[in-house]
């Protein structure tokens, strides 16, 4: 899986319009499969990601392979975050919140505190995760590990976890996630450091 955060700007350095960077180079004809093109949700995203491309399967494979080298020539490094992540939980499905109509993605960024891999991942994929499915209004939810790309600097955070919430229901889902973390419906691990989030909606 790969995640591109950036502004629409930033993207293609002509400053081509956003959703040409998973045009036809990297998806081919109608529907996209394995693409989601977000805006982020006022406050809910570091300003400097007001946009997010994230490619899983073939998508990705078609940025990072050695045929995309016309588009990653288009990219500016300088400007745009490129996480590459690979899954290291199956992606869980709420039993209460079935996927109806568009999803906002959530996307957090961890890292444990110094030598608590162990019990930091313990944590977050034994009991953190389905938490926060236990919300309603949240869908599905995947953790990833963040692997160094092929280019740019080291990456601050380790893991990634994506979210999957009816958009209908965000403002609420949300405001109940932030009501329970840190009680005990939704305890924190001493193991985990402050994470980053940044949220979502569909932007075709």
């Amino acid at each position: 899986m790969q995640l591109i955060l950036g502004g629409p700007k930033s993207v293609i350095r002509r400053a081509d319009p956003w959703d040409r960077l998973v045009g036809a180079d990297v998806a081919g004809s109608s529907p996209r499969e394995g693409v989601f093109l977000g805006r982020a949700i006022e406050a809910r995203a570091p300003v400097q990601w007001s946009h997010a491309a994230m490619l899983k399967g073939e998508a990705a494979e078609t940025v990072l392979g050695p045929t995309a080298e016309r588009l990653a020539a288009r990219l500016d490094r300088q400007t745009l975050t490129i996480i590459l992540a690979e899954p290291i939980t199956r992606r869980h499905l709420s039993a209460d919140n079935p996927p109806e109509g568009p999803l906002v993605r959530a996307m957090v960024l961890s890292s444990p505190v110094d030598g608590q891999d162990e019990p930091f991942n313990d944590w977050y994929s034994g009991r953190h995760i389905h938490d926060v499915l236990k919300v309603p209004g949240y869908v599905s939810a995947q953790r990833f590990r963040v692997v160094q790309g092929p280019e740019g600097p080291v990456l601050p955070w380790r893991y990634l976890a994506i979210y999957e919430i009816a958009a209908a229901t965000y403002e609420t889902a949300t405001a109940e996630t932030a009501r329970r973390s840190g009680g005990e419906q939704m305890p924190i691990s001493p193991a985990a450091q402050r994470p980053l989030s940044a949220h979502y909606a569909p932007d075709p």
